[in-house]
């Protein structure tokens, strides 16, 4: 059980008491990813609480994805921006290493079409609602803070919808069991 109050600490000094309390109470070793990114936490408090419970609060309060995953052939605690953690890739090849691509469809440029949403917080906090594209189309939702004009609003929402239009793949497919692939979730 970890008891303690950090009245102000770096998300990686929180990750270290974990992983060294855990050692000590139970002998497991973990590392730590090396790369946290450096966040100022101020009143964090564990309370009789297991490792678990302070890493998922470090996950919904400050909206960094924390799990446990291999890197180089030791078990690490990660904390960081949910795809932040890139391990090698794999490569499929349609048709050949893959089973079944019914739930999979390529979509041409400009195919599809989008609705972009743009939350606006402005320096004194007040918020404001825009919409751009078109009104039937897949929503996509942006918050942006700062001073921004119409056109330049107009603009970035414009670049936001090129690059969903850009053609591509969505959906899924099932694979055989090689290439092997483990997610870190």
């Amino acid at each position: 059980r970890l008891k303690k109050n950090f009245k102000k600490a770096f998300v990686q000094d929180i990750i270290q008491y974990i992983v060294d309390e855990t050692f000590k109470q139970t002998g497991v070793r973990f590392d730590i990813y090396t790369a946290i990114p450096k966040v100022e936490v101020y009143n964090f408090f564990m309370n009789e609480s297991n490792g678990i419970s302070p890493l998922q609060q470090l996950e919904d309060t400050y909206l960094l994805s924390t799990f446990l995953t291999e890197i180089d052939c030791k078990k690490t605690v990660y904390c960081g921006l949910m795809y932040g953690l890139k391990k090698n890739r794999v490569k499929y090849v349609l048709n050949r290493n893959t089973i079944s691509l019914d739930d999979l469809k390529y979509n041409g440029f400009g195919d599809r079409t989008f609705k972009v949403e743009i939350r606006l917080v402005d320096k004194t906090g007040h918020e404001t609602k825009h919409e751009y594209g078109d009104a039937k189309g897949e929503l996509q939702k942006v918050l942006l803070e700062g001073d921004w004009n119409a056109d330049a609003l107009k603009h970035y929402a414009d670049g936001v919808i090129a690059g969903l239009q850009s053609g591509g793949y969505k959906g899924a497919f099932t694979t055989f069991l090689l290439p092997n692939v483990i997610t870190s979730r």
